[in-house]
């Protein structure tokens, strides 16, 4: 972990802003973010005296995150503006009462 350091800023409802907005917003956005994460990223490694993080940005496929938050998750498509979403609950669970 001290050697591979990263600062784990990630995208989601990627799909979702192209849907609203041109691809070259996104791009600009994107630029536009980079390089104020990697400045950020030279200034914290500085401070702490570290080295500056081998990777500072990803699309990550989330899930339940996104979701929650009104987003697609990652870079999917929404298919349907609803699903049936089903989960296990053992038969002795506290949630079931």
């Amino acid at each position: 972990m001290a050697r591979n350091r990263r600062i784990g800023l990630s995208m989601s409802g990627i799909a979702q802003y192209l849907g609203k907005n041109k691809l070259h917003y996104l791009e600009r956005l994107c630029e536009e973010t980079y390089k104020h994460i990697q400045n950020f990223d030279f200034q914290l490694s500085t401070k702490l005296q570290v080295n500056k993080s081998i990777k500072t940005t990803s699309i990550k496929p989330s899930g339940t995150v996104s979701l929650l938050a009104g987003a697609t998750p990652g870079v999917h498509y929404a298919h349907s503006p609803f699903y049936i979403r089903r989960i296990r609950i053992p038969k002795n669970s506290n949630l079931l009462p």
